[in-house]
């Protein structure tokens, strides 16, 4: 809600085909956390949560489902230096790749419509020019230093994750910007050449295949010439609306179409979990979330990333995560909106 208040109440915002704006976001938000807050038996809150709210169904036009992955948030062991072991650099944007806004009038009256035209500065190099040709080094933009080139990889894929040192100390590491490549899946490329069959496109599979022929790294990470920039923080994690992620209660979706700061009402299956981070079976389950985040590979009304948590064990259950479920934006109803009876 605070993230959300920071907004013009009265902005448009996208859900599918409805007319909405913040405050019917806000009013949506607000309802259902006072509701919350009433600590209802569970037939109660639920039938009052059918009588405030309109279920606007998402998903693919023609069949309803939505694919949902997984993303989360890594612990990765780091140096602030370059030293024995660790050897795989990340960076802080340069600033010739910083995006720069040039207004400019279309038209020669005082009325005429503004646009903003956005350009790099310099030519945008591609993950193979920055990590097979150094073309960022000794240019004092390195904030740590990695273990492995998969480390690294899967740190840009995931946007940010928890950098642990080797004093016990850790820091948050967060996404500051890209060099405005469009993202290329490496795993289906993989799999179109053979590399790998469709069950092994997981994260843990990709991360194998690496481990046994690490010299095909160049010929398919390279690929995705999409390069992530960072920044250092002692903040929590955070979705691209600026409000915290909570495990199994964020998603991300492609704010082209959903609104940042819906509530969401997804069902779908999930991984159940042993001692050892191994998946033993998946359970049907449904559950309240929210559309905090988006991410450049969740593109279209038919595609989710539901966000799993900090570590290992979250990883465990998101680089397996590929499901197809529904999901539903409450919308608080318009007899009830803005103070209505």
């Amino acid at each position: 809600l605070p993230f959300i208040r920071r907004k013009d109440p009265d902005a448009p915002v996208i859900l599918g085909d409805l007319k909405l704006t913040y405050r019917d976001l806000t009013d949506s938000l607000q309802a259902f956390l006072d509701l919350l807050q009433q600590k209802l038996p569970l037939e109660e809150f639920s039938r009052k949560v059918r009588e405030q709210f309109d279920f606007y169904a998402a998903g693919d036009p023609k069949t309803g489902k939505v694919k949902f992955t997984g993303y989360y948030t890594p612990v990765i062991k780091a140096s602030r230096f370059q030293t024995r072991g660790y050897n795989y650099p990340l960076y802080y944007l340069p600033e010739n790749m910083l995006k720069v806004e040039r207004l400019e009038n279309e038209g020669s009256s005082e009325a005429a419509s503004r646009v903003y035209h956005t350009a790099y500065q310099a030519r945008n190099f591609t993950r193979g020019e920055i990590d097979g040709g150094k073309a960022l080094a000794d240019r004092n933009l390195e904030i740590a230093w990695l273990q492995s080139e998969m480390d690294r990889y899967f740190l840009h894929i995931q946007g940010s994750g928890i950098l642990s040192y080797p004093n016990g100390t850790t820091e948050m590491v967060q996404f500051m910007g890209s060099n405005g490549y469009t993202y290329s899946s490496v795993g289906r490329l993989m799999i179109r050449t053979g590399a790998i069959d469709t069950g092994q496109g997981s994260m843990q599979g990709i991360k194998n295949y690496f481990r046994n022929y690490p010299q095909d790294v160049p010929k398919y990470l390279f690929k995705n010439k999409r390069y992530i920039f960072f920044r250092l923080t002692n903040e929590l994690p955070r979705g691209s609306s600026g409000a915290e992620v909570v495990g199994h209660r964020a998603i991300a979706t492609d704010k082209k179409i959903y609104p940042p700061g819906g509530l969401v009402f997804m069902t779908a299956k999930k991984p159940v979990l042993d001692a050892n981070n191994k998946i033993t079976r998946w359970e049907d389950f449904s559950r309240f979330v929210l559309d905090v985040d988006t991410g450049d590979a969740i593109r279209g009304p038919a595609r989710a990333d539901l966000y799993f948590g900090v570590g290992d064990r979250a990883g465990a259950g998101a680089g397996h995560y590929m499901v197809h479920g529904a999901m539903f934006y409450l919308i608080k109803k318009p007899a009830t909106r803005r103070g209505g009876s």
